[in-house]
């Protein structure tokens, strides 16, 4: 079983100079997938790292109910006062709440 591996396997090599044109283009295409798949690998790791380094601990996101992200969420005024109101929001020097 090994040996007809190898048999093969040494067929094939010998037989690249013949074939060098289809090979050209496997080596180039693999080449092309390997940097595609590494750009998005740094570029996945970059936007995490700006995600960690950005956010605040001290910092609280509250999303009305149904929402999935902040751009569809709005609340009206009488919401927002009634946030404002909720225990563990900060407080500032003017006595008003941070939020």
């Amino acid at each position: 079983m090994l040996s007809q591996a190898l048999a093969i396997t040494g067929i094939n090599i010998r037989s690249i100079p013949e074939r060098w044109a289809p090979s050209l283009v496997i080596v180039i295409g693999l080449a092309g997938v390997v940097a595609v798949f590494t750009a998005l690998l740094a570029m996945a790791a970059g936007f995490e790292s700006t995600l960690q380094a950005t956010g605040s601990t001290d910092a609280a996101l509250i999303l009305r109910g149904g929402s999935d992200a902040e751009l569809n969420s709005a609340f009206d005024r009488d919401s927002t006062d009634l946030i404002k109101q909720e225990p563990g929001i900060r407080i500032g020097a003017d006595g008003k709440p941070l939020a």
